[in-house]
């Protein structure tokens, strides 16, 4: 019989099950570029592989969770959180929240890539980006819907639901912290974590994924649009009115949230019922020390390959 939910452990080996496929599939990438020529002398992927190999990544994670899922005989959109239908007012403000942390967090990161570049880090945008209508689709499917909707289904959809237990503040910041460091992006993690704490926020809010993956997909469709029509004049632009992004994202953030959260009913009580609740009971009904500890050795071992993936970006740049 089908269950609704993913236990917490559960939560955590599936986690850590995707990130695993996630950087097995990188590290047999990276061994057929040095065999077929996959890559350029800068290191990027030529003709059309950068598409199918972020393309492959990205399906991976949506074939982990629900081969995960199937296993475990776990219904895949319960347990993700997309069998609830969203309010149409909720997905509106999402939009508005995505403005606004881009404008936000956009200037912060400039501040972040210029520290790294002088401690010596060369951070470099590997994605192919012209004027060219089918290379604007692809970048619209592979690297703006493709991410918005793979990663929210596992970081915000199945691990979050394990990480209810850490109460909402913790959850965010655990699930903020190991989405930045699977970006494996150093120049951006500042951006990611805050992105992935806001996100983790909305969708224990909400109650369901459609917003966090609306804001998600926004973000993304922002940065793709920016890129091809503005390019690299849009860092002039944000470095020389940086205080008028902090103003209005801080400004558009705070009055979407606040009707965010109006619109919402609390689930403090359902998170904190997952706090108290045990994660695994003996016959007595207590929780052994054996299975707690379980419990943090399996999230730490998706923890650890989330880092081993951030060193690998840090390495590269």
């Amino acid at each position: 019989m089908l269950t609704d939910k993913l236990t917490k452990r559960q939560s955590y080996k599936l986690f850590t099950f995707a990130v695993g496929v996630f950087l097995v599939l990188q590290v047999i990438f990276v061994a057929l570029n040095s065999l077929s020529g996959m890559v350029d002398d800068d290191g990027n992927y030529t003709g059309y592989w950068f598409w199918i190999v972020n393309g492959i990544l990205q399906l991976s994670l949506i074939a982990a969770v629900a081969v995960f899922c199937k296993i475990s005989k776990v219904k895949y959109f319960s347990a993700v959180g997309l069998n609830k239908k969203p309010k149409l007012s909720t997905l509106l403000l999402s939009v508005g929240l995505a403005v606004g942390l881009f404008c936000f967090v956009y200037p912060i990161q400039t501040w972040v890539l210029k520290l790294l570049e002088e401690l010596g880090f060369s951070a470099s945008s590997s994605v192919p980006v012209d004027n060219d209508p089918i290379t604007f689709v692809l970048l619209i499917v592979v690297v703006g819907l493709l991410p918005a909707f793979a990663e929210e289904q596992l970081f915000r959809g199945a691990l979050l639901g394990g990480l209810k237990s850490f109460g909402t503040i913790k959850a965010c910041l655990v699930c903020g912290a190991l989405f930045a460091l699977f970006h494996m992006n150093p120049a951006q993690t500042v951006h990611q974590f805050i992105m992935g704490f806001a996100l983790a926020y909305i969708a224990l809010r909400a109650d369901n994924l459609y917003p966090s993956m609306l804001v998600h997909l926004f973000n993304n469709i922002i940065v793709i649009v920016l890129a091809v029509t503005l390019g690299d004049a849009v860092d002039l632009f944000v470095e020389k009115y940086w205080y008028a992004f902090l103003l209005v994202g801080a400004a558009v953030c705070a009055a979407c949230a606040y009707a965010f959260i109006k619109l919402t009913p609390s689930n403090e009580r359902n998170v904190e019922a997952e706090k108290t609740s045990p994660t695994a009971s003996t016959a007595g009904g207590e929780t052994t020390e054996k299975q707690t500890t379980g419990d943090v050795l399996i999230l730490f071992s998706g923890i650890l390959a989330c880092a081993i993936l951030w060193i690998s970006g840090f390495n590269a740049g």
